[in-house]
């Protein structure tokens, strides 16, 4: 089991985000971690009904590589919100491009 931390968050996000998103993306104001029964993370973006956008990401993960999938998956609603300002952030035809991307790279996010 790899446990998560703000720490290890923070840390793979700022790589993730060099490597992939050419360093494009902020990190989340609020980032959560918790455990999480029916998923193992998601973003959400603020609105009108919510002051700050939230990254949730469960405690604890299978691997290493679930754990870091999952941060890459969030990464590309993260990019939705604050580089298209795509409202939905959903798994749309940008994300499927991004899948794609990510998938030639041996991600399956």
């Amino acid at each position: 089991m790899i446990t998560t931390t703000n720490k290890k968050l923070t840390k793979t996000f700022k790589r993730f985000n060099q490597k992939y998103f050419e360093s494009k993306l902020n990190l989340p104001n609020e980032i959560i971690i918790e455990y999480m029964d029916t998923e193992l993370g998601a973003y959400i973006p603020f609105d009108e009904d919510i002051t700050t956008d939230e990254l949730y990401l469960t405690d604890e993960f299978d691997t290493k590589r679930d754990f870091e999938t999952t941060l890459l998956h969030e990464m590309v609603h993260i990019w939705q919100w604050q580089i298209l300002k795509n409202e939905m952030c959903g798994h749309d035809t940008v994300f499927e491009t991004w899948q794609t991307k990510f998938s030639e790279l041996g991600w399956n996010i």
